[in-house]
């Protein structure tokens, strides 16, 4: 039996359960797929063997379980990075023109992957500036002034909006800007955190009719990282009350529950309207498995339970859509990746569950977070040192290199070039294991959360 629960947050802590963890027990042991094997040696011998020759000096370092090369010592003389903005996980973000990175500023890229909301607070604190840039050129395009020192944290599918916080006199302060003037402001005497906003929007067409925010129930905890109790409201922008998110797939019914976990990785479909959040549950009866909880921008939450095979409930993972946001993957350290089909999440006539669930690559002892990355019919996985290129058809290693940084992020260009974030810088790596870029990121700069390529979604 399974409930629907209100959940979220794509920053920091969260988590929705079920009723009942999965029957099956994940297996001790594994059978080794049929691709470890064959990437064994079908992957070091077409690296090795590479007609073109390589940008990057490889050495005669034991391959990994699966197959990997080592590849060290870059080339004195590397061509630029492509265009691409590059976003911590503390809310900066950094612009690469002509290979180099730019000064990070505070905002986030919106979801069409070519506009930056930034801000920028007066030396006194009085003040924050909101700007909408386009990526494409850098030329600012809106620019509003809002009194007290506010961060931007949301913005609605169109990039019309955005939902900025503040700090209240008990609580949190919200902050609703449009591109040339403030259209909302509330004080809360609790602490809340704004997710994204509703896609249905009032007569006017600029505000959208509600703000899906979390709202924290206990301190900040003491220890970085640690879990947190919250739940899920929507904020009417009409009046500034709080309300209950919908069940998404039963409108008829409101969703009202407390939870306990925290945040590990998320991932946004602007196509269908969804935010998906990878979790793991905390609770005495959630122990032991994870779930995504999913966000509908129309007023709808959904939790789907994942097979205990991936072993989330003590591993970390990662999500990606692929295939034009129809498909979602779901990612373990242990090498496991189970897939969803989004519509049947949204329309399915029963209970969601994945369409396939199994091991990709092997590992043994690297129980790192993997970052994920898709284009056309190829995922990225990267894994500490390890890029793996698969076929997302077949869920098969094509192609595995170990390089000198410990992944953080990943994108993936069209013609399979990985781009990696990692160990304060970014590297384009060809899957021949040719080095075709590479630019140190900005001094101080967080860990990488994403990597974006400019006009791209």
């Amino acid at each position: 039996m399974h409930r629907s629960l209100a959940a979220v947050t794509v920053l920091v802590l969260a988590a929705c359960g079920a009723d009942a963890a999965p029957t099956a027990a994940p297996s001790s042991a594994p059978a080794e797929s049929s691709v470890a094997s064959s990437v064994e040696s079908s992957v070091e011998s077409s690296v090795e063997s590479s007609a073109a020759p390589s940008a990057v000096e490889t050495t005669a370092a034991a391959p990994s379980t699966d197959g990997a090369t080592s590849v060290v010592d870059p080339p004195s003389a590397i061509p630029p990075l492509p265009d691409m903005a590059v976003v911590s996980t503390d809310g900066r973000v950094t612009i690469a023109r002509s290979g180099a990175f730019a000064t990070p500023v505070t905002g986030l890229i919106a979801a069409d992957g070519r506009t930056m909301i930034s801000t920028s607070v007066s030396t006194d604190h009085a003040t924050t500036t909101v700007r909408w840039t386009a990526l494409t050129d850098d030329i600012v395009q809106n620019e509003v002034d809002l009194d007290g020192d506010l961060t931007a944290i949301a913005t609605d599918p169109t990039m019309k909006v955005v939902a900025l916080t503040g700090a209240g006199a008990k609580g949190t302060e919200i902050v609703i800007a449009g591109r040339d003037r403030e259209l909302f402001r509330h004080s809360y005497s609790t602490e809340l955190l704004p997710e994204g906003f509703s896609n249905v929007y009032t007569e006017s067409g600029v505000m959208p009719i509600g703000l899906f925010v979390v709202e924290f129930l206990d301190p900040p905890p003491a220890e970085v990282g640690a879990p947190r109790r919250y739940r899920v409201r929507v904020l009417d922008t009409a009046n500034g009350e709080l309300a209950l998110p919908q069940n998404l797939r039963d409108k008829s019914q409101t969703v009202d529950e407390e939870m306990l976990g925290f945040g590990r990785t998320h991932v946004l479909s602007p196509v269908n309207g969804l935010l998906f959040t990878l979790y793991r549950g905390l609770d005495e009866d959630e122990a032991g498995y994870a779930f995504v909880h999913t966000l509908g921008f129309v007023n709808g939450v959904w939790c789907l339970d994942l097979p205990l095979d991936l072993d989330l409930g003590a591993l970390p993972g990662a999500l990606v859509l692929a295939d034009r946001e129809r498909s979602l993957y779901v990612a373990s350290a242990n090498g496991y990746i189970t897939e969803f089909i989004v519509n049947d999440i949204q329309n399915g006539p029963s209970e969601p569950e994945p369409v396939r669930t199994q091991q990709v690559w092997r590992a043994p002892g690297n129980t790192a977070g993997p970052a994920l990355a898709s284009a056309d019919e190829t995922l990225l996985v990267g894994q500490r040192g390890d890029l793996r290129w698969v076929d997302a058809a077949t869920l098969t290693v094509t192609t595995v290199l170990t390089w000198d940084m410990d992944v953080e992020a990943v994108a993936l260009l069209p013609d399979g070039t990985a781009l990696a974030a990692g160990t304060r810088r970014v590297s384009a790596i060809t899957p021949s294991g040719d080095l075709v870029g590479e630019a140190p990121l900005p001094e101080g700069f967080g860990t990488v959360a994403r990597i974006v390529l400019v006009g791209s979604s």
